[in-house]
Formats: structure tokens, sequence, C-alpha cells
């Protein structure tokens, strides 16, 4: 199939008197055969410009309406859409559109690192409305500000299939996540894996954060919310943390990084670890927690009883602060993954209890460190990255 629509795509580009895209042309020549559970041929549209060949040859608004009606004959065999890291501005998606509002059985579509603005997004969404198997958007990276995403945030009411909903580090503010969230609590009952890092604040009220509370209360689907960079402090800690204990049993991924909680919000996500039986991955890195932070963290996680995998790196936590981490988690019977290592200064002693607590665990452990013997007898840490097994069933991609 990949042939024909190969034969069909040099046709029209030389018909219009236009370049051939080598991108295009490399994709559409590898000879592959997919077939789905009915034994249907499956045709992608895999073209990602961030893969090392494709740096100066992304593809443009103008490579697209051939490469568009090549594939109109097979759009019902077209499964998924990634043209991520190219250089398709709302121009592109217009001549897309045509396309997706015909791919009935499409299940994924990635954008992530285009130039795609408001405008873009409503016809995404105009086409999109409906698709009952799809499953996966990404729209990370993009130009996106409030008003397209009110236009992606109608998805949540329309498609029910919607699992996996990416739109990190784009434009919008509070106005867009209040209708994110508002979906989320009041319609929605599929979406089980939302980002929204990066969000363009002026300035954060904490207050702002009982709209994320709200959702976790009542939301019963989600299972993994990535809220990178969005200034949260130790008050807007207390308020996620105080709905997650109190109403949530689904969420099972929860990542803060890159934001500043340092000691003071460590104190509410100790007690939630304490108490929490459902969250299986915590991640917290680059937040400035310190020693006094780790020591508090130590006790809540000595005391839960479902982690799989932590992620405290880049805490700037010293060797008084990894000892009480030591400790704790030799309380902690149920971690399998810890990544540690880039913390400021590993010192004898926490080498020496890690030590202690990596014989503990023998088998079926994948920390992000080793320790070993130097050549004057000394233990020392070196860094070593392992990644559980089936990692992706707990961090759920």
């Amino acid at each position: 199939m990949k042939a024909k629509i190969l034969e069909r795509y040099r046709g029209l580009a030389e018909k219009a008197k236009m370049s051939n895209c080598q991108q295009i042309l490399d994709y559409l020549g590898q000879e592959e055969e997919e077939l789905d559970e009915l034994g249907q041929e499956v045709v992608r549209l895999d073209m990602p410009g961030n893969e090392t060949y494709n740096f100066n040859r992304r593809i443009k608004d103008e490579d697209l309406e051939p490469i568009c009606i090549s594939y109109m004959s097979y759009v019902v065999n077209l499964r998924s859409i990634n043209l991520s890291y190219n250089k398709i501005t709302d121009k592109g998606i217009a001549k897309l559109a045509k396309l997706l509002e015909f791919s009935e059985n499409i299940s994924e579509i990635n954008f992530m690192g285009n130039q795609i603005s408001d405008e873009g997004c409503e016809k995404l969404s105009s086409c999109l409305k409906g698709k009952v198997f799809l499953n996966s958007l990404n729209l990370n990276s993009n130009q996106i500000g409030n008003i397209g995403l009110m236009h992606i945030n109608e998805l949540l009411y329309t498609n029910p299939s919607l699992l996996k909903l990416d739109i990190g580090s784009n434009l919008y503010d509070w106005d867009g996540l209040i209708a994110i969230t508002t979906a989320l609590k009041h319609t929605n009952t599929s979406l089980e894996v939302l980002n929204v890092d990066d969000p363009a604040y002026k300035i954060q009220d904490q207050d702002f954060f009982t709209h994320f509370g709200i959702m976790f209360r009542t939301n019963t689907s989600l299972k993994k919310i990535s809220m990178k960079l969005h200034k949260i402090r130790f008050e807007g800690v207390q308020i996620l943390t105080h709905y997650l204990k109190t109403y949530n049993e689904s969420l099972r991924v929860l990542d803060l990084s890159c934001n500043q909680i340092c000691f003071q919000g460590v104190n509410y996500i100790s007690e939630y670890l304490a108490e929490t039986k459902c969250l299986k991955s915590i991640i917290i890195s680059s937040n400035s927690i310190h020693n006094q932070g780790a020591k508090i963290f130590s006790k809540g996680v000595a005391l839960n009883e479902s982690l799989i995998h932590v992620n405290l790196t880049s805490n700037t936590i010293y060797d008084e602060g990894l000892c009480h981490l030591a400790e704790g988690f030799m309380e902690n019977t149920t971690v399998k993954s810890l990544k540690l290592f880039w913390n400021n200064s590993f010192g004898s002693q926490s080498i020496r209890l890690f030590n202690d607590y990596l014989k503990l665990k023998e088998n079926e452990f994948y920390p992000d460190f080793m320790i070993y013997i130097d050549e004057t007898g000394e233990m020392m840490i070196a860094y070593l990255e392992t990644h559980i097994p089936n990692e992706k069933d707990y961090l759920l991609g």
C-alpha cells in the first residue's frame, strides 16, 4: 500500500512542479506491512522531524497537500499520524483537516513541537469531534493559547475513547486550565493521562490549584497527571494533597517536577504518601527540598504501601538528608525504582546506609546509582541508569 501512496505522491508533486520532500520519499519507500486484528492492512503517517537524518529536511506546510491527497484513497486504513518536530503551522493543519475528517479509524495523533496556534486548534477540534477510536492526542510545545485550548477541550466532551491528552508547554494560562479541569470533574470519565506542563502564567495565585483539587475529588478516571513548571509552592501542594488523600483513589502517577515546593510543601506530600493506597509513582525532582525536606519525606515513604517508583533527583540534598532517606526507604517494602543520584553530595555515611539498603533489596530493584569499592578500599557511589521492566505500565507512557 505504501508503494501505491508513493507513486501517487510522486505524480502529484511532479504535476505541481514541486520538489519531492526527501523525508516523505524515504518513509514511503520503506517496504513494510502491518495488519490489524481483522487482517486489514494498517497505514500510518509517521514522519517525525527530530530523527537525526530529518533535522535538515523537516516537513513544511507546502509539503502536506500532495501527501494528504495521496493518502486519501487509503484513509479508512489510516491509524496514526506522527508529524512531531516539523515546521507545520495553522496553514498546514488546514491541509491536513480533510484527511483527518475522513479518518474514522484514527487512534493516535502527534503534532508535538510544531507551530500550531489557536486557529489550527479550531480546525483540529472540528474534524476530530466524535472520532470513536481516537485515544491519544499530543500537542505539546506549540503556540496554543486559551482560545485554542477551549477548542481542544471540546474533545473531552465528544470523544469518549480519548485516553491521553498532552498539551504541555503552550501559551494558555488559568482560563484554559479551568476549562480542562471543569470537563474532567463534570463530564469526562475516560481520560487517563493528562500533561499540562509549563503553562504561561504571569502571576501564580496558589488558590488557583483548588480547581485541580476539586477535579481530583470527583474524577475517577485520571491515572497520571504531569504538572511541571506550575510555580507550585507549599500552599498549592497543601491544596492538591488535601483533595488527593481525602477523596481520590484513582491517581497512579503524580509529577510535580520543577516547581517551588521546598521543604514546607514536602510536609503535605509526606502526609499524603503515608495515607494513599493507590499512588504508584511520585516525581518531585528539581524542587530544592534540601536536607529538612528529605527528612520529612522519609517519614512518609516509610509508611507508604503502594509506591513503585520515586524520583527525587536534583533537590540539593546533602549527606545528612540522604541518610534520612536511606533509613526511610529501608522501612518501605514496595519501591522498586529509585531515582536519587543528581543531588549535591553523598558522604561516607549515606553511601554506607544505601549500600545496606541495596543488600536488602537484592533482586528486582532498579536505582540510578551503584556502589563500588575503589582502589583504596573505600565505598564510592556512581551513576548507573536502570529501568524497571514494563516501566511504562507504572509511569503510563
